[in-house]
């Protein structure tokens, strides 16, 4: 038999609104994709994003997130 998928789990959904428009948006770590970003002083951090489908402005969110709203 193979693994089906037949729905999420409402702990894996996650809200953020965003900051341009105004929106609250729900996703889950699906939705995002991760970006790693360096400083001048060579370290680097990475973070999850994904795009605001009203106004396509960047959301980023951490995973300190996962348990709350932000």
């Amino acid at each position: 038999m193979a693994v089906r998928i037949i729905g999420e789990s409402p702990q894996a959904l996650r809200k953020a609104p965003c900051s341009n428009c105004g929106a609250i948006l729900e996703f889950t770590n699906a939705d995002t994709r991760l970006e790693t970003h360096k400083d001048y002083g060579g370290g680097s951090d990475t973070y999850r994003v994904f795009n605001c489908p009203r106004c396509s402005h960047k959301i980023q969110v951490s995973e300190y997130e996962r348990r709350g709203f932000y």
